[in-house]
This record gives structure tokens, C-alpha cells and sequence, in this order.
């Protein structure tokens, strides 16, 4: 079961993006000018400077499987994350399908860590309830590109490839999905994978969604993604 840490936290910088969370009724600030940046660019918001403090209301949600032990991502966890961006084999069909650089994998996580004040959701940290070794990120977040899909919500995964083939991210993901559904009361949740990764595809399929359709990959020219969903029940 979920266990919730309810608090609030007051911020205040120079240059701050506030922003307005209807289905949370709060506002909140981020501190980070590049995460807010790019948020304000691709979520059409404004930007203001105030030095006004501003309260971010939010709940951490953490969850255990039979396996795994699912808490929010947070800067903390970025030596572990790092590790496995830089491997090429898990890499290689996300993003452009090269590792990250390290300047890339803070920026990469100071987004996630952010969405989970900003949406009240977003990916956790997986790690391994035997001995807590980190395993990678799982979980539901917004998707804020390509255009076309924006305003949707997507189940993903990133799991350390010396643990493939043991149904951590299929297990994982059914816990995301129940989370999406019964906790967020999403009304559908998408996920996307590089046509060529034929795994994701079957972990789609074996937490039961189904295909929706295709599209041109946003950063690999010549590549497909793959979309399906899942509807609320």
C-alpha cells in the first residue's frame, strides 16, 4: 500500500516559475532556472521574477511490490542513475540512443525529481527490497513531448540490464498503473517505445495495454514509435 508523506516547503529565488496546479488547487515554484525554462516552454506557461516565497504543498508516494521498493526519484540517487545512463546498451533506444553526459543526466533528473511537485506524480526510484541496491526508474509521468501527445500520461521504465529477464519492469509497471488509476484517478495512461525494442513492446502487453498506434521517433530519424494505452476501468 502507498504510504504518504504530506508537507510543504517555502521557496524563494530571484527568477522563479510559478505556476498554477488546478487539480491540486496550490501554486508551486522551482528553483532550477534550466528545469523551469524548458518546463515553461514546453507546458506554455509564464514566467515571472519575484522574490515573493512561495509554499509547495505536496505528497511523496512510496510503494512496496514484492520485489521492489518504489520511492520518488531525488537528486540523491544521481551517482546510481548516472551508472546505468551511461551504459550503452540501455541507452540505445532511448532519447537519441547514445549515453548521457553527466551535465545531461542532472538536467534529466532534475525535470523528474521536479515533476513530482508540479504534477503530484511522476517516476520512482526502483530499488531492490532484498538489499536495496538501486535498479533504475519506474513509474507514471506527463508527457510534455512530442506536440501531439502532450496533456497525456505515460507509464515507463529503465531498469538495470543485469536484471533483465526477471519481470522487474513488468512488475513495476503494474503497480504504476494501478497508482495512475486508483490513486490519481487518470482517465488513460499511454507508453511509447522505439519500435525496435520488441521487450518493451511485451511488457506493454503483459500489464495489459493495448496498441494504439505509430508516429515518427522525435529523435531518431527513420525510427518508429510504438504507442499503446490503458483506459480507467
Amino acid at each position: 500500500m502507498p504510504r504518504r508523506d504530506g508537507g510543504q516547503r517555502a521557496l524563494s529565488a530571484q527568477s522563479t516559475l510559478l505556476w498554477e496546479a488546478p487539480s491540486l488547487g496550490i501554486h508551486c515554484a522551482w528553483r532550477s532556472d534550466r528545469v523551469r525554462r524548458h518546463y515553461a516552454l514546453h507546458r506554455r506557461i509564464s514566467v515571472f521574477n519575484t522574490t515573493t516565497a512561495v509554499c509547495c504543498h505536496h505528497g511523496h508516494v512510496q510503494v512496496d511490490t514484492e520485489r521492489l521498493h518504489l520511492s520518488p526519484l531525488a537528486m540523491s540517487d544521481h551517482a546510481d542513475l548516472y551508472r546505468l545512463q551511461q551504459d550503452p546498451e540501455m541507452m540505445r533506444y532511448l532519447g537519441d540512443g547514445r549515453p548521457y553526459a553527466e551535465h545531461q543526466s542532472v538536467t534529466w533528473l532534475e525535470w523528474n525529481v521536479a515533476m513530482w511537485e508540479t504534477e503530484g506524480y511522476g517516476f520512482w526510484a526502483a530499488r531492490d527490497r532484498a538489499d536495496d541496491a538501486f535498479l533504475g526508474w519506474i513509474g507514471v509521468t506527463k508527457v510534455f513531448d512530442p506536440p501531439e501527445l502532450l496533456e497525456e500520461s505515460e507509464v515507463g521504465w529503465f531498469v538495470d540490464r543485469q536484471r533483465w529477464g526477471q519481470g522487474l519492469a513488468t512488475e513495476g509497471a503494474r503497480e504504476a498503473l494501478r497508482f495512475a488509476f486508483d490513486d490519481l484517478g487518470l482517465p488513460r495512461v499511454i507508453a511509447r517505445y522505439n519500435a525496435a525494442n520488441t521487450a518493451s513492446g511485451r511488457v506493454m502487453e503483459k500489464i495489459g495495454m493495448q496498441f494504439w498506434g505509430e508516429m515518427p521517433h522525435t529523435e531518431m530519424p527513420g525510427a518508429t514509435t510504438r504507442i499503446y494505452e490503458m483506459m480507467q476501468s
